[in-house]
């Protein structure tokens, strides 16, 4: 939804591209295409208040004519739309109006006001690894940085969820034929142990990382 200051901001953009028009192709135009986006705006939020769009409608039709080059000639202006853009701008100044007095603002319109604020801090990631410049945080505890082989074996298990790989699915995917010893060398530290899932632990799923 538009507010009142845009039909006004609509005649400046209307007189800047009738100046130009008469020494400057609109074709593709800055100038114009803003007009463009600001009256689909106005058109748009006129349909929502109740107020019929067809002028503008009729307006823009011309000008994306003319703004992509199948039209040569530049849309008028003419009373019936400025009259369209009159009552728009009143409709518009009254709802402002109207909506600036809390008293008569809606719950459904002041969101921020009536959300619960919950100021327990959000749990840390079990892992977070993406860039390999940047050393490894497990648990929300640092790690040693990874090496090139380490990051590749785990950025495929991370994409492949909670299902997991198979050895070779492992080995294919991360491009690294012994790609079992990396993860058995990490899990020796049991941070990350703990979010490094074997076949042979408890649940389904190949090899695999916790995700929470």
């Amino acid at each position: 939804m538009v507010h009142a200051g845009y039909c006004g901001y609509w005649w400046e953009l209307y007189r800047t591209v009738t100046e130009v028009a008469p020494t400057k192709t609109l074709l593709m135009d800055d100038d114009l295409g803003d007009l463009i986006r600001v009256s689909e705006q106005i058109a748009g939020t006129a349909e929502v208040i109740g107020i019929d769009s067809t002028p503008m409608v009729q307006f823009l039709i011309q000008a994306q004519d003319c703004y992509y080059g199948t039209g040569s000639a530049l849309p008028v202006a003419n009373p019936v739309l400025d009259l369209l853009l009159t009552r728009v701008r009143l409709a518009l100044t009254e709802r402002e109006r109207t909506n600036s007095s809390p008293s008569l603002a809606s719950e459904a319109e002041l969101p921020e006001l009536t959300a619960p604020y919950d100021p327990s801090p959000a749990p840390p990631k079990p892992f977070e690894f993406a860039d390999i410049t940047k050393p490894p945080f497990i648990n929300g505890k640092q790690k040693p940085f990874l090496t090139q082989a380490e990051h590749n074996i785990l950025t495929a298990l991370a994409k492949a969820g909670p299902r997991g790989l198979t050895k070779d699915e492992l080995d294919k995917q991360s491009g690294h034929t012994e790609s079992r010893k990396y993860l058995r060398k990490l899990a020796k530290d049991p941070d990350w142990a703990s979010v490094i899932l074997f076949p042979e632990q408890k649940g389904r799923g190949g090899y695999r990382l916790r995700i929470s």
